[in-house]
């Protein structure tokens, strides 16, 4: 039999052990069984055998042998007339603690993958926040850059600023700066010549902005920078941008400011596209 059995009498006195029961009182002891009673008040909590442990299993205690099997005791009393007989049961729970033990594992490695997920979900919040914030930044510097280019040119030509027109900068401000909604580049392009128009600085653009969305993007984010630039250190009231393709796409730029007093340094900014790297030109 796979089960362990062992009859004795409440004294201790063995009436009947199955082969089974007496291999593993052998690995718990470490001898063949002599008292039924002894036996019983070992595995309640008696020193064991090397090897051999005490484990917890549900709300049950089981023990683990040297063999790797893992088993558990139940005691009976059996009542036979005016005589009582004490069963000993062991039963193989293995598989069970086998199963138990690798649910366990999974659960550890699920709650790991969970923390490595949460900390992924922050590190993106975070990442989110700051690209966020830099966009917010870069639309400050290109919304009060613009209105303090227009400001500038009008007082270095000794001309008092319209009223109503730095009411309305002053009144749009806020609402500019709130909205979420980024216009696309060919929006932001118009927008620019609309907006420096009105102080008699013309933006001509020659040529159509590329296809690929993030190279546009570029391209309107220069132009910004340079005709906020060359309004306010340069007094120029005319720019002029040209988009075209021969090898790659490229953007030229050229206004009618003051040039540089030092060594003029051609500048080359390139831009990552699908098919290769645009550049810009700056004369």
């Amino acid at each position: 039999m796979h089960t362990g059995l062992l009859f004795f009498r409440p004294e201790g006195d063995i009436l009947l052990c199955n082969r089974q029961m007496d291999g593993l009182a052998r690995q718990v002891m470490g001898h063949s069984l002599q008292n039924g009673r002894v036996f019983q008040k070992l595995l309640e909590d008696g020193p064991l055998c090397k090897d051999c442990i005490r484990e917890t299993l549900g709300n049950q205690q089981v023990f683990r042998l040297p063999d790797r099997s893992v088993w558990s005791f139940s005691v009976h009393e059996i009542s036979m007339g005016c005589r009582t007989t004490v069963l000993l049961i062991a039963n193989d729970v293995t598989q069970r603690w086998d199963a138990v033990l690798l649910l366990a594992q999974q659960n550890e490695a699920l709650e790991q993958r969970g923390q490595e997920l949460r900390s992924a979900i922050e590190n993106l919040q975070t990442i989110c926040e700051a690209e966020e914030i830099a966009r917010s930044k870069g639309r400050v510097h290109d919304l009060l850059g613009q209105r303090i280019s227009l400001l500038l040119r009008a007082l270095r030509d000794n001309q008092q600023p319209n009223e109503t027109l730095l009411m309305e900068f002053a009144h749009n401000l806020a609402t500019a700066l709130r909205e979420d909604q980024t216009p696309d580049p060919a929006q932001r392009l118009n927008l620019l010549k609309e907006i420096f128009q009105s102080m008699k600085v013309y933006v001509e653009i020659r040529g159509a902005l590329p296809e690929d969305q993030a190279v546009a993007d570029s391209f309107a984010e220069i132009a910004s920078e340079c005709v906020t630039n060359a309004v306010r250190h340069g007094y120029a009231t005319r720019i002029q941008f040209h988009f075209f393709q021969n090898d790659c796409w490229r953007m030229t730029v050229t206004d009618n400011g003051i040039p540089p007093v030092g060594r003029f340094v051609r500048a080359v900014v390139l831009a990552g596209c699908a098919g290769g790297f645009s550049g810009l030109a700056v004369h």
